[in-house]
């Protein structure tokens, strides 16, 4: 879901947990777990709120030479 929707707006925790139908602590958890191997997550502050998005130069390097291992399938289940 960040490798499609990230182009568009950073997203919040409960946006993520919403469109995946997890809670939000899930969430926390995967990201953690995403960055602890080394993705490069932004993270940014709004009124309190943590937006999260990829690094724009990882996203760039993944679309060439799939990095994770992404799936099409994969991606087009998450697209926003």
């Amino acid at each position: 879901m960040l490798y499609t929707a990230s182009d568009q707006k950073p997203l919040a925790y409960r946006e993520i947990a919403a469109a995946i139908r997890e809670s939000e602590f899930l969430v926390r958890g995967y990201v953690t777990n995403m960055v602890e191997k080394g993705i490069p997550i932004v993270k940014r502050y709004i009124n309190d709120v943590a937006y999260i998005s990829l690094d724009r130069s990882f996203k760039d390097r993944q679309a060439k030479e799939n990095i994770v291992k992404l799936s099409q399938r994969t991606v087009r289940e998450f697209a926003v």
